[in-house]
């Protein structure tokens, strides 16, 4: 697969001509950042740091998209060790992690968070070197442009309809659901009648998972972006590791099939099944002996091939196939009983419990936040962060302290939530950790924390915004009265 793309791009002619590739650099530092940024068209950069396992996994994918763009002295691909460049880190206001940046001709074009897999960042950088439309003046260009990526979509229009055309096709290449897409536009009616277009204008979807789809009406960017979307359906794709957090957080229910590679016949039934489906769910598969770490998230049934649909990932919610052998009869069975809600129900292996840790603060669950972080009576302060993030771990020990310096008072309480394990409620995450703070009688919107991730920072927050009385101090509970606190 790499390869063929890797061919594929030297066809179209997006590389220079041969030249000495300079020697690029082995480590991306503080020094060398803005001079890397401005020397390579692109540049993709990803912040890690050693132990954490999702970063472990980008860094491994990216080493292969750079293997094989090791020779193109346009694309540099490096990463930060965030824990050893925490200057460049904060400069960069990197406050999680993994997180890829990738910039174009010396300036930010926008952080990367696509395919985790390196074929699909071959693709993404592979558009980027193209112009966002390219123009194809042969059918030798037009065969090859065609059968290029997994997804490309040509422009056969009449040389007066053009300029419209390409304004068109620009806008819908920029929206970020087409990044893994390549456009391009003709004008040349030969090549449209060797390409089998009877008429013009006509865009083709060119999909090396289906037949050509045409479509007539290139007048506005929403129906182009329609038509793409319509027939464009991702029917199966293998799941990484470092997929796994983006598509959890989906609202939407998804299918995922646990098998290995002795099963290439069940992945490849449950992919013609869904492509001949109407049904638009997303469909993964993963290896699951490869990705023990999986194990723990998911009800398997001890047995492989294992098919699940999410329907609630905060609930745990999930519907198994329980048949013995996956069949086109037995997924037509699953999907039926889906649809009419017929399916039973079953719940993680494991679902992490309220605790509390003797620290002042209670660990919630996405349940329990509308009770007692939605409290009316308190104001409420909340860290959301992941068990694997290390600027969490750096932060926990100052909220704690603040959790004991306010614990005299009665209407503020501190909360903790993994929001790495439950989606947060009303709450935009952009990263770990995350510090939002609920007014009383206000909790229709939070505050949110920018400051210094210090105890002295964490006092003087709360001390601005506090609604209730720091100085009230709480009452001593009667004998038989106990005080509201999340469930154990």
């Amino acid at each position: 697969m790499f390869r063929l793309i890797l061919i594929s791009i030297l066809c179209l002619a997006v590389f220079c001509a041969e030249t000495q590739t300079p020697e690029k650099p082995k480590a991306v530092t503080l020094e060398n950042y803005d001079t890397i940024i401005q020397n390579y068209k692109i540049a993709m950069i990803h912040f890690d740091v050693d132990h954490d396992p999702y970063c472990r996994s980008v860094r491994q994918i990216l080493k292969k998209a750079e293997k094989f763009l090791r020779s193109e002295k346009n694309v540099f691909i490096g990463s930060v060790n965030v824990l050893k460049e925490k200057t460049l880190a904060m400069r960069e206001n990197i406050t999680n992690y993994p997180s890829v940046r990738i910039y174009r001709k010396g300036k930010f074009y926008k952080n990367y968070n696509k395919g985790a897999e390196a074929s699909q960042i071959l693709v993404f950088i592979k558009k980027l070197l193209l112009p966002f439309v390219s123009k194809i003046n042969s059918t030798w260009e037009a065969s090859k442009f065609s059968q290029s990526l997994s997804w490309v979509v040509v422009a056969y229009v009449k040389p007066e309809q053009r300029e419209e055309a390409h304004k068109l096709l620009k806008e819908v290449a920029h929206l970020p659901e087409f990044d893994e897409y390549l456009f391009g536009i003709t004008t040349d009616e030969e090549i449209a009648k060797d390409m089998k277009i009877k008429k013009t204008p006509k865009i083709v979807l060119y999909s090396n998972q289906d037949r050509e789809k045409y479509y007539s009406d290139i007048t506005s960017v929403q129906k182009i972006s329609n038509f793409l979307k319509e027939n464009s359906h991702p029917y199966i794709q293998e799941l990484s590791f470092a997929g796994l957090s983006a598509l959890i957080r989906t609202r939407e229910p998804f299918v995922i099939l646990f098998a290995d590679s002795e099963y290439d016949t069940k992945i490849s039934l449950v992919k013609s099944y869904m492509k001949n489906s109407k049904k638009r769910m997303e469909v993964v598969w993963l290896d699951g002996p490869k990705n023990p770490v999986f194990y723990r998230d998911f009800p398997l049934s001890g047995r492989w091939p294992c098919l699940l649909i999410s329907t609630n990932w905060n609930d745990g919610n999930f519907h198994r196939y329980e048949d013995k052998r996956i069949t086109r009869k037995g997924l037509n069975k699953f999907f039926e009983e889906f649809e009419k809600g017929t399916l039973p129900v079953v719940k993680k292996i494991k679902q992490e419990e309220i605790t509390e840790d003797n620290d002042n603060t209670a660990l919630i669950t996405a349940k329990d936040w509308k009770k007692f972080v939605l409290d009316e009576n308190k104001d409420t302060f909340v860290l959301i962060y992941a068990p694997w993030c290390e600027y969490c771990k750096a932060l926990r020990p100052h909220y704690v302290d603040i959790a004991k310096h306010f614990s005299h008072v009665e209407d503020l309480a501190l909360f903790r939530f993994n929001g790495d394990a439950y989606q947060v409620p009303g709450v935009t995450l952009a990263g770990y950790p995350t510090l939002v703070f609920y007014p009383r009688n206000q909790k229709q919107k939070y505050i949110s924390y920018e400051g210094s991730r210090s105890f002295g920072g964490l006092k003087e927050f709360i001390e601005e915004n506090a609604t209730v009385d720091l100085t009230k101090k709480k009452e001593t509970l009667q004998e038989n009265e106990t005080e509201q606190k999340p469930e154990l």
